[in-house]
């Protein structure tokens, strides 16, 4: 019936200016409908029982330019060991290889109890914002009563990052886990710089909240080397030891 109109119609790419799917609680948006130039960023809510499930709510991805600065890793190459018992043994199915918490030394946990709740989105023409709590994502040994992630991006300017969280008690200090394809360097006084194609980040951080540590992972994998020679896990460690605060880290286009 459409496909006169199917074969006639332009191609073009679907560069809309934000998306939401509430049933899946999948977001995006980027700086200008239309076009790549500048930010565009993802996130999810959902749950840990999905089908290809990583143990990954509350994650984001951003591009830059149509490049990408803030990664999923994706899959290695499929073994008896993806479908088994041992799935979350394979570090690409992790929450600490996602750009994700690692609350009290605890990951994420497979199963459909394992869910974001009060899962939002909403954006105008300045600014898209999503937040979701992830604190029923983890299992009860992690010890967590709200972490609430946030991302907002403030069109044409710049990224950020909110951790709002309340812990039962501190075990051993949290740490929040970001991957990127991007050459990292400390440049110090909170500022981490992130080297991608053609662009080049500033990660602004308090330094007195979060010390970073840069961790550097040669892909070896015939699958993943598809799209990535190296993979780099940002992990900064929360200094706060009370059981309650709140971090921000903000990603602006270095000048």
């Amino acid at each position: 019936m459409h496909l006169k109109e199917i074969e006639n119609a332009e191609a073009e790419d679907a560069l809309i200016s934000d998306f939401w799917l509430p049933e899946t609680q999948v977001a995006g948006a980027r700086d200008k409908a239309g076009s790549s130039d500048g930010f565009f960023f993802a996130a999810k809510g959902g749950h840990n029982a999905e089908s290809h499930n990583h143990n990954d709510l509350g994650t984001c991805v951003l591009y830059f330019n149509g490049k990408p600065c803030l990664v999923d890793i994706g899959r290695e190459t499929y073994t008896a060991k993806t479908f088994s018992s041992r799935r979350y043994e394979i570090w690409t199915m992790q929450s600490q290889y996602h750009n994700l918490p690692k609350i009290n030394g605890v990951d994420q946990k497979e199963g459909r109890e394992f869910v974001a709740t009060n899962s939002t989105f909403t954006a105008d023409a300045k600014k898209a914002v999503f937040s979701t709590d992830i604190f029923k994502a983890y299992p009860e040994e992690a010890g967590v009563n709200k972490w609430i992630r946030t991302y907002t991006l403030e069109r044409g300017k710049k990224f950020t990052i909110q951790d709002n969280y309340s812990l039962k008690e501190v075990k051993t200090p949290s740490t929040l886990n970001f991957v990127t394809n991007c050459k990292v360097s400390d440049n110090g006084s909170g500022i981490l710089s992130l080297e991608g194609e053609g662009f080049t980040m500033n990660m602004n951080y308090n330094a007195k909240s979060l010390t970073p540590k840069i961790e550097v992972t040669e892909i070896t994998d015939s699958g993943l080397k598809r799209y990535w020679t190296t993979i780099t896990r940002i992990v900064f460690t929360i200094n706060n030891q009370k059981a309650s605060g709140k971090n921000e880290i903000v990603i602006t286009e270095a000048k």
